[in-house]
């Protein structure tokens, strides 16, 4: 049996993975499914076997992209995709999580950027926050400036001399 998957014109490579934690990149599968007809049935990513187990994901991923593996019995792994060998068309493809109980399978996949580009983004997120948070500060402390004054103006012309 072979699983068949189709990916958007354009994306570099496409994983497909299976129950078993078996996984297949295809590279340029967007310029393969150029080729196709409207009455073809996509792809060949990945064979299935025993082995392999079902197909669980389709993904159309780049470098820059990380999968998160999560399997029934709780456990998540990050993986980044260009780690992952780039292989042929209906292979069995490599070892993306090594499942060690024999009724463990995959439950979810999940595409994220990378971890380098994430820690990127944070990095200008909490700068853009710090900058926001200073420039509000600033804000208040103008506002409050005239209110304070004026209290004080009044609190010293209120308050007994003393001689």
């Amino acid at each position: 049996i072979l699983a068949v998957g189709a990916a958007a014109a354009g994306i570099g490579a496409g994983i497909g993975i299976a129950t078993a934690g078996i996984g297949a990149m295809t590279a340029g599968i967007g310029k393969m499914m150029e080729s196709l007809t409207p009455a073809s049935e996509g792809v060949k990513t990945l064979a299935i076997t025993e082995k392999t187990g079902r197909l669980v994901a389709i993904k159309n991923v780049t470098d820059d992209n990380d999968l998160m593996i999560i399997n029934k019995s709780g456990i998540v792994i990050r993986l980044a995709v260009a780690d992952v060998r780039v292989m042929g068309r209906a292979t069995q493809g490599v070892r993306l999580i090594n499942l060690a109980k024999k009724n463990d399978v995959i439950a979810s996949v999940c595409k994220v950027m990378s971890s380098e580009l994430e820690a990127t983004v944070e990095e200008e997120s909490r700068a853009a926050w710090a900058q926001k948070s200073d420039q509000i500060r600033r804000d208040s402390v103008a506002q409050e400036l005239p209110g304070d004054e004026d209290e004080d103006i009044l609190e010293d012309e209120e308050s007994p001399v003393e001689e």
